[in-house]
C-alpha cells in the first residue's frame, strides 16, 4: 500500500500567489551575480582571457583550446574594462530563465517538498554557477523525457534553444546537452515519432550552429572545436587530479550507491520501460559526468557533484515522474540521498553548511545595494580595474613592443591585458594546460609557424608540485632558440622573435639511449651530465588502471630526480606529459636555471630518474614503461639575460665586471648613505679597459658592520693591478683596518693613471688583514668609471 502525496491546491490564493512572487524575485536575486573584480592569477586570467577572445574574434578549437565556448566569457565574467554592461545583461536575463524553470518544477511538488526544493536552490544550487548551469539542463533535459508522450512543439523547440545556448558556454554542458537531446529523440524513434526525433534533433542542432556562427565562428572550425575541447578535457582527467580525502571518497562512494539503489528501483518498476530505460541512462550520465568534475580535482569541486545529486533527491517525485509502486520506499531513499550529500558538502567546505544562510543574505542584500547604486558599483570595478594596471604597469615592454604581438607564457595572462598589448595567444593559452602530447603539438606548430607572436611575455611557473619543465614543454625548448631575450621587467621577461626563416626540424630531441624498466629501477643518466638532454617517458595504465580512470582517477605517480651532487628531487609526473618529454638536464627547477640552462653556469646536472608509484599502486600500471633521453641543441640565449643581470646588479658602476669572484654572494649596501657592492673578502673583480681610458676613478671602503656590534675585522688590502698579456703593473694598494684607524671608517675616494696600451685589463682585489682573518671582511666598491 503507498500513501497519496498532499494535494498541490488548483487555484491558488492571493496570499499564495504573493509567497510565489516573494520566493521567485529572492531566487533570481541570488541566482544573479556581479562580475568578478579583476586579478592577475591563474582563473581571473584565463577567464578575462575568454572575453578578450569573444571580442577578437578568435576562432574556439583553432586559435583557443580551453574546455569553455564562445559564450564562455559570461560564465567567467570577470571585468578587465570589457562587457561590463553585457555581463550584467546575460545575468539578469540568466536569472530570470533559471529562476523561471525551477520554479515551473517546483510548483509541482507537495508543499512540504516544495519549500525544501526552493530552500536547496536559493541558499546552496545558486551559489555554484557550473554546477547551476549542469542542474538546469537536468530540469530542461528530465522534464522533455517525462513529458515524451505529448504532442508537445514549442516547450522542445524553446528547450533545445537554451540547450545549445549553454551548450556554447562549455563544453561539458555540451556534452550533457547532447545526451539528453540524444535520448529523447531515441525515445520518440523508439515510440516511431521520427518527425517528434527530427523536431528536437533539428532544433538543438539549428540552434547550436546559428549561435556558434552568430558568436562570430567558422561553422567549418566546429570539428576541431569538438575534437580539441574532448582532448583537453580528457588531459585535465589525466592530469590534474587531486588526491580525495578518505572521508570525502567515502561520502561520494555512499551517495553514488544510493543513487544506483534508485536508479534500480526506479528502471525494474516504470510501467513504460523505454522511458525507464532512457531516463535511467540520460542520469547516469548526470551524475558520471558531475562525478569526474567533483572527484577528478577533489577540492571545493566536490560540492558540484553533491549539488547535482541534490537535485533528484528534492525534486522527487515529479523530476523522474517516479511510478507509484515504490513511492513510499523511494521517498526514504530520497531523504538519505540528500543527508548524504549535505554531508559531503560539509566535508568539502568546512563550515559551508552553517553559513548558508548569512551567505545568501549577504548575497541577496549585495545584490541589492550594487543594483541601487550603478554608478558607484561601475566606479568601483573601474578603480579595482586601474589599481591592477597601475601594479602591472609595464612601460619598458611597452616602450619596445609597441604594436606587435605578444604572448604570455606561464598562466598569469591579465598582464597582457592591463598594458593593452596586442596579444595574441598560442592556442592552449595557460602553460600548465598543455595537458597531452596533442596539445603541446598545437601550441609547438603555432610558435614555429608564421602566426607566432613577435613578443613573449615569460614567467616560468607551475602547479600541484609540478616540475616546471613538464607545462609547455616543448615551447619552452624551442623558445631559446627562436627567440632572444630582452629585457625584464616586474618578475617577467621579455622576449624577441629572431628574423629570418624557422626549422623546427632543427631542434628535434635526437634520441642517444632508450630502455624498459619497472617502476622503482632507476635510468642512470650520469655519463651524460655535460648533455642538454630531453626525456620521454611512456608510462601506460593497466586494464585495471584504465578501468579506475574512467571511473575514477588514476593514482599520482612520482618522478625521482637524483643530481650527479646526490641530492634526491621528487616531483608530480602527469603520464600524458612524461609521454610529450621534457627538459630534463641540466636540471630546471626555477627561472635562473632555465637560464642556467640556455647558456649560463648550470648548477644541478642528473645522475638518474627513476618512477616511483605508492605501495599498492603498482596493479594500476603496466609492468614496465619506456624512457627515452635525447640531445638537445645547446643555446646561448641566456648570456644576454646574465649580461643585463649583471649590469643591473653593478648599476652603482660606469662598467661591468668581465668576471668576478668573493668570499660570499655580492650584494648591496651603504658606506656613509651611498650605494656599494659589497664583495667579501677574499675577492676579484675584472673589468676591461676601453680604448683611448687614461684614467680610471672610483672609491673604497669597509662596511660599518664589519667594525660595530661586536663584529671585529682586523682590516683589509685593497688593491688595482693593470694586466695585458703577460705585463703587470699595481696601480693602487691601500691597507684600511676601521678598528685600529677610525679614519679607515669612510669611504675612500681614488683616480689613478693608466699606462699606455690597448687591450688591457683591470683586476681590483681584496685581500683580508695581516693577520689572514676574513671574519667581517665586508669589502666593498662603488662609482667604478673610466675617463
Amino acid at each position: 500500500m503507498t500513501l497519496p502525496e498532499p494535494q498541490v491546491p488548483s487555484r491558488p490564493s492571493a496570499a499564495d500567489w504573493a509567497a510565489r512572487a516573494f520566493f521567485f524575485c529572492i531566487l533570481a536575486l541570488v541566482i544573479f551575480t556581479f562580475p568578478f573584480a579583476p586579478a592577475n592569477e591563474l582563473d581571473s586570467s584565463w577567464r578575462m582571457v575568454l572575453a578578450q577572445a569573444f571580442h577578437d574574434r578568435l576562432q574556439f578549437g583553432v586559435d583557443i583550446v580551453f574546455t569553455y565556448g564562445p559564450l564562455g566569457f559570461l560564465m567567467g565574467k570577470t571585468y578587465a574594462g570589457l562587457y561590463y554592461h553585457i555581463f550584467l545583461v546575460a545575468q539578469g536575463v540568466q536569472a530570470i530563465v533559471f529562476a523561471t524553470l525551477i520554479f515551473r518544477l517546483g510548483l509541482q511538488l507537495p508543499l512540504h517538498r516544495r519549500y525544501v526544493y526552493f530552500a536547496f536552490f536559493t541558499l546552496l544550487g545558486a551559489t555554484y554557477e557550473d554546477a547551476l548551469q549542469q542542474m538546469v539542463i537536468g530540469l530542461m533535459g528530465f522534464e522533455l523525457l517525462r513529458r515524451h508522450d505529448e504532442k508537445l512543439r514549442l516547450l522542445p523547440a524553446v528547450f533545445a534553444v537554451l540547450l545549445a545556448t549553454l551548450g556554447l558556454v562549455k563544453f561539458t554542458n555540451l556534452m550533457l546537452g547532447t545526451v539528453f537531446v540524444v535520448s529523447v529523440a531515441a525515445l520518440h524513434l523508439w515510440h516511431r515519432r521520427r518527425a517528434d526525433a527530427a523536431w528536437i534533433v533539428g532544433w538543438g542542432l539549428g540552434s547550436y550552429l546559428l549561435g556558434w556562427m552568430l558568436c562570430g565562428q567558422n561553422p567549418l572550425n566546429l570539428p576541431d572545436y569538438l575534437f580539441n575541447s574532448w582532448e583537453i578535457s580528457q588531459g585535465y582527467q589525466e592530469t590534474m587530479g587531486l588526491p580525495t580525502p578518505p572521508e570525502g571518497l567515502l561520502a561520494g562512494l555512499v551517495t553514488v550507491g544510493l543513487v544506483v539503489t534508485y536508479l534500480v528501483g526506479y528502471v525494474s518498476r516504470l510501467a513504460d520501460r523505454a522511458r525507464a530505460i532512457t531516463t535511467g541512462l540520460a542520469l547516469c550520465a548526470y551524475v558520471f559526468l558531475n562525478w569526474k568534475h567533483g572527484f577528478v580535482r577533489a577540492d571545493g569541486h566536490m560540492i558540484g557533484f553533491f549539488f547535482i545529486v541534490m537535485v533528484p533527491a528534492v525534486a522527487f517525485p515529479v523530476l523522474l515522474a517516479d511510478g507509484d509502486q515504490l513511492r513510499r520506499w523511494q521517498r526514504g531513499l530520497t531523504v538519505v540521498m540528500a543527508i548524504s550529500c549535505i554531508a559531503g558538502v560539509t566535508i568539502a567546505i568546512p563550515g559551508l553548511m552553517r553559513g548558508v544562510l548569512a551567505m545568501g543574505q549577504e548575497r541577496a542584500f549585495g545584490n541589492v545595494d550594487k543594483l541601487l547604486h550603478p554608478a558607484e558599483t561601475r566606479a568601483d570595478y573601474d578603480y579595482k580595474l586601474h589599481v591592477e594596471r597601475t601594479y602591472f604597469d609595464l612601460p619598458k615592454v611597452r616602450a619596445v613592443v609597441g604594436q606587435h604581438t605578444l604572448d604570455v607564457f606561464g598562466f598569469e595572462l591579465a598582464v597582457a591585458l592591463y598594458n593593452n598589448f596586442n596579444y595574441h595567444p598560442r592556442p592552449v593559452i595557460q602553460s600548465y594546460s598543455a595537458y597531452r602530447p596533442h596539445l603541446s603539438r598545437l601550441n609547438l606548430k603555432f610558435y614555429a609557424s608564421d602566426r607566432a607572436p613577435e613578443f613573449v611575455l615569460f614567467k616560468l611557473q607551475s602547479i600541484d608540485r609540478r616540475l616546471v619543465t613538464f607545462d609547455d614543454s616543448e615551447v619552452l625548448s624551442l623558445l631559446l632558440h627562436r627567440y632572444e631575450y630582452v629585457l625584464t621587467e616586474r618578475g617577467l621577461q621579455l622576449w624577441r622573435r629572431k628574423p629570418g626563416p624557422f626549422s623546427r626540424g632543427s631542434i628535434a630531441p635526437q634520441p642517444i639511449r632508450s630502455a624498459v624498466l619497472a617502476p622503482g629501477q632507476p635510468f642512470l643518466t650520469e655519463d651524460l651530465a655535460e648533455h642538454h638532454l630531453w626525456a620521454s617517458i611512456d608510462l601506460r595504465p593497466s586494464l585495471l588502471g584504465r578501468l579506475r580512470g574512467f571511473a575514477y582517477k588514476l593514482p599520482i605517480v612520482t618522478l625521482r630526480i637524483e643530481t650527479t651532487q646526490g641530492t634526491t628531487l621528487d616531483y608530480r609526473m602527469p603520464l600524458p606529459q612524461g609521454r610529450t618529454g621534457f627538459i630534463i638536464n641540466p636540471i630546471v627547477e626555477d627561472l635562473m636555471g632555465y637560464m642556467n640552462f640556455a647558456g649560463g653556469k648550470p648548477g644541478r646536472f642528473l645522475r638518474s630518474l627513476t618512477v616511483v608509484l605508492e605501495p599498492g599502486d603498482e596493479k594500476y600500471f603496466e609492468d614496465g614503461y619506456r624512457i627515452t633521453v635525447s640531445d638537445l641543441p645547446p643555446s646561448d640565449a641566456g648570456q644576454a639575460f646574465f649580461a643585463q643581470e649583471e649590469k643591473n646588479l653593478f648599476r652603482m658602476f660606469s662598467v661591468v665586471p668581465t668576471s668576478y669572484s668573493s668570499l660570499t654572494p655580492v650584494s648591496e649596501g651603504t658606506i656613509e648613505g651611498k650605494p656599494v657592492m659589497v664583495f667579501h673578502a677574499p675577492s676579484e673583480l675584472t673589468v676591461n679597459v676601453p680604448d683611448g681610458a687614461t684614467k680610471f676613478a672610483g672609491a673604497f671602503g669597509i662596511l660599518e658592520g664589519a667594525y660595530t656590534n661586536g663584529n671585529s675585522t682586523d682590516g683589509a688590502i685593497f688593491t688595482i693591478t693593470w694586466i695585458r698579456g703577460a705585463d703587470e703593473t699595481l696601480l693602487l694598494e691601500q691597507p684600511l683596518d676601521p678598528v685600529q684607524r677610525p679614519k679607515d671608517r669612510t669611504l675612500h675616494d681614488f683616480e689613478i693613471n693608466l699606462p699606455r696600451g690597448d687591450g688591457a685589463r683591470l683586476r681590483l682585489r681584496t685581500s683580508p688583514g695581516p693577520q689572514s682573518n676574513y671574519a667581517w671582511d665586508w669589502t666593498a666598491w662603488t662609482a667604478l668609471r673610466f675617463k
